[in-house]
């Protein structure tokens, strides 16, 4: 098939057989929604707005499966959200290490999301 765009349109919106996870949605609206409202509310868009990301990327890291599996993959998000949020704002103060920041990061997180994908990988 060629992939043209109207061909790659009509795969983005083209539904997937099976039953959508409806659930999996829900928790993802509501891990995003509910600390950007409570910052709406509080006059504290950016905190809601910081917080919401980071409990979607914790929702990201549900890998499925069994609770243990899911609860270590999601603890281990945890953590490592955490982990980078503090040695960001540590080096944030650092001049030499600002341009820095967004690498380490970016290869931690990397390292979760394939600490995850292995956990999954048992698991299958």
């Amino acid at each position: 098939m060629q992939l043209n765009r109207s061909n790659f349109l009509r795969f983005l919106i083209q539904p997937e057989p099976g039953k959508p996870a409806i659930s999996n949605g829900l928790r993802a609206a509501l891990a995003l929604g509910v600390p950007m409202l409570i910052g709406q509310l509080i006059n504290q868009r950016e905190i809601g707005l910081f917080v919401g990301l980071m409990a979607h990327f914790v929702n990201l890291a549900n890998v499925g499966g069994p609770y243990q599996i899911k609860a270590k993959a999601m603890a281990a998000a945890t953590l490592g959200i955490a982990v980078s949020v503090c040695v960001g704002t540590l080096v944030a103060k650092i001049p030499a290490l600002q341009r820095f920041r967004l690498l380490c990061n970016t290869v931690f997180f990397l390292a979760l999301s394939y600490q995850s994908f292995q956990i999954w990988e048992c698991t299958s």
